[in-house]
């Protein structure tokens, strides 16, 4: 089974940019899907996508120690639960997203 997650900084995004891949993997059995974002005022929508979710929030500035965090978060969340495929959308989740998978040695 492949194990998928997709990672943005809140709910919006979350559903904007997996609502699609959300539908089409619905319908495979072989796929879980993830996704990794913050709770907001869209976590019924996220809810809707069928998906299994993970609250991390980055902070939405400049923050090195929640920054670190964050990014530690990401980290554990992804050696947990063993993704073969991490997808990430906005400024950290891009940023922190690709260093905590490579760490935490998700194939893709």
């Amino acid at each position: 089974m492949t194990r998928l997650a997709f990672v943005a900084h809140d709910g919006l995004s979350t559903v904007n940019f997996s609502r699609w891949f959300a539908g089409e993997f619905r319908k495979r059995p072989d796929v879980r899907f993830y996704t990794i974002s913050s709770r907001d005022v869209y976590e019924e929508e996220v809810g809707a996508l069928g998906s299994e979710h993970i609250d991390i929030s980055p902070e939405r500035f400049v923050d090195p120690i929640r920054d670190a965090r964050y990014f530690w978060a990401l980290y554990r969340a992804f050696k947990r639960e063993r993704f073969d495929v991490v997808v990430t959308f906005g400024t950290k989740p891009n940023i922190y997203g690709p260093l905590a998978a490579r760490l935490a040695r998700t194939p893709r």
